[in-house]
């Protein structure tokens, strides 16, 4: 999967995220903003803190280390 979002960008990539939050499966959610962390220059952890999408992932631990490692 993660070919295709070479082929689509990053922006594919937050979107997918975006998808799984609103699935609820969030262990795939954060895989993928870990992926558009580590390749982004315009997505930081301070954005995933700020947007209320990503509210349901803020106490989980994985995703607190994601907005405070960098």
């Amino acid at each position: 999967m993660y070919k295709l979002e070479l082929a689509h960008g990053l922006a594919g990539a937050e979107r997918r995220a975006e998808a799984w939050v609103m699935m609820r499966d969030f262990d795939r959610a954060v895989g993928y903003l870990e992926r558009v962390l580590a390749d982004a220059v315009f997505y930081t952890p301070a954005i995933l803190r700020l947007d209320p999408i990503w509210v349901p992932l803020r106490e989980r631990a994985d995703f607190k280390r994601l907005v405070t490692e960098r």
